[in-house]
């Protein structure tokens, strides 16, 4: 088994370095453990959001979590739940473009 250490030890006479991890891995562990990764995420998603549905749109809505492909968006009022519930495919579609990983499949609109 290898240690977690610099270097493993398989005899005790000899020791052999091990290769550094990839930066991409190091930075991948940092932000899950301090939280940037998902605060990042919130922020790429609020901009797409806005992007896609305009400013009328966005001074009214605030989009939320992505739960199995299902993003919810709070919405002030429920006019404004409607006319996104229309605009719905529109929408998909341009969050799809702007968030090509993302996994976004569907739209939840609720009123707050």
């Amino acid at each position: 088994m290898m240690a977690k250490g610099r270097y493993r030890e398989e005899d005790p006479e000899e020791r052999y370095w091990r290769e550094p991890d990839p930066i991409q891995k190091v930075l991948n562990q940092y932000l899950a453990r301090t939280g940037f990764g998902r605060v990042r995420t919130a922020d790429q998603l609020r901009e797409a959001w806005n992007a896609a549905v305009g400013e009328l749109f966005a001074k009214q809505t605030s989009p939320g979590t992505v739960r199995r492909g299902v993003l919810e968006i709070r919405v002030a009022a429920s006019i404004f739940a409607q006319e996104l519930t229309f605009r719905k495919a529109e929408i998909l579609k341009k969050l799809q473009q702007l968030l090509p990983g993302s996994g976004i499949r569907d739209l939840r609109f609720k009123t707050f």
